[in-house]
């Protein structure tokens, strides 16, 4: 029915795309140069936490609250969980009133049971899971080493007043990720990229990233605005994140 799929397309919008990965392009006139992209993802890594304090998180819990606007359902609010662990298990449950998803990775397979039912996660889907259970993008991509990854330095842009270096990152499968990185803070703050949603077609989603916070030794983000330009608007705000806890295993297994 319309109203259903309207749902599960504004819903999926809050899972698709990594809280700490993807990134719009705004093009600026000219690269200042003496900073490589790997010079760039260095300092990215380090200004998180570092090498030793990102490779100390076992696994991380975060709790927290989501505003969906979107023409088809209005404007839905509710809570979203999620627990990782880096490289290997990854569970999220979404809540807005009535409808609720839950989806997770449990190290080899992707799973989501949502309004139309349960489904496998492949591809992409599966693939932004994994990615989103590392602390850091890029030493995610560096970890799961994807065939054909290519980083390139494009020209500097400009993001709401501030100067950013920006990367794109390239595989062999999948879309093409613009990364932003902050000049001073060397944090990730902005992303688009063009996807395919279940039930919707292709959508351009540029996603914001801030309220950074040391937690845990480490850097994260803690505020998340997604936009689909014409499908919805999501707004991600995490309240508490924990690390090292002891987490339930049967969380990520399938349903």
């Amino acid at each position: 029915m319309p109203h259903k799929r309207s749902s599960r397309i504004a819903i999926r919008l809050s899972v698709t795309v990594p809280l700490t990965m993807l990134v719009g392009v705004l093009a600026a006139p000219s690269i200042a140069r003496g900073q490589s992209a790997a010079e760039i993802v260095a300092a990215n890594i380090k200004a998180s936490g570092g090498e030793q304090a990102i490779a100390r998180i076992e696994n991380f819990t975060s709790k927290g609250r989501v505003t969906i606007d979107s023409p088809f359902i209005g404007t839905l609010e509710g809570t979203i969980d999620m627990v990782r662990v880096p490289g290997r298990r990854y569970y999220e449950r979404v809540a807005l009133g009535q409808i609720e998803q839950t989806k997770g990775w449990d190290g080899t397979r992707g799973w989501e049971v949502g309004p139309n039912g349960p489904r496998t996660l492949e591809g992409f889907e599966l693939d932004v899971m994994r990615v989103q259970s590392f602390v850091n993008p890029f030493v995610a991509q560096r970890t799961l080493a994807p065939p054909g990854l290519h980083i390139k330095r494009l020209d500097d842009a400009d993001v709401n007043g501030r100067l950013q270096y920006v990367l794109l990152v390239t595989t062999a499968a999948g879309p093409a990720a613009t990364m932003f990185i902050d000049r001073d803070t060397k944090l990730l703050t902005r992303g688009t990229m063009t996807v395919s949603i279940p039930a919707g077609g292709e959508a351009t989603i540029v996603t914001d990233m801030g309220g950074y916070k040391p937690i845990g030794g480490v850097m994260l983000s803690t505020t998340m605005t997604q936009v689909a330009e014409g499908i919805a608007t999501t707004r991600v705000t995490l309240d508490e994140t924990s690390f090292n806890t002891a987490v339930d295993a049967r969380i990520f297994a399938a349903r």
